[in-house]
């Protein structure tokens, strides 16, 4: 692992870099299993992502580009096996579930509500 930050336990615990390649990942995460999965297959994902919260981007394997704030915010369990790029998930149990999207709040991986109210100014 180079140029990551990982705080918390297993935090970025299966980061290997395919084998042991040595690339830039240039990965934040901080929480108890944050980006826990997240593993780069070549120097193009799953890389510029950054977790803050606990599980905050657990399921990420190799998404690159990701923001996940907030305890669970993280991809879908189902598309973690899809590269998911260039999204943002913002607040408790959001998830992201395609590439660029912003997400705010709410439960959808456990009832499929999205229960969230956004005010603006």
């Amino acid at each position: 692992m180079s140029k990551n930050t990982a705080l918390g336990w297993n935090s970025l615990a299966n980061q290997n870099f395919a084998g042991g390649n040595s690339m830039d990942g240039y990965n934040v995460a901080i929480g108890g299993g944050a980006l826990g999965f997240t593993n780069p297959t070549n120097t193009t994902n799953g890389i510029h992502n950054s977790a803050l919260g606990g599980l905050a981007g657990l399921w990420n394997k190799t998404g690159y580009d990701l923001t996940f704030l907030g305890f669970q915010a993280d991809i879908c369990p189902t598309c973690s096996t899809t590269t998911i790029q260039n999204s943002t998930a913002i607040g408790a149990n959001s998830i992201i579930r395609n590439s660029n999207n912003l997400i705010l709040g709410g439960n959808t991986l456990s009832n499929g509500n999205n229960d969230v109210n956004v005010g603006i100014g």
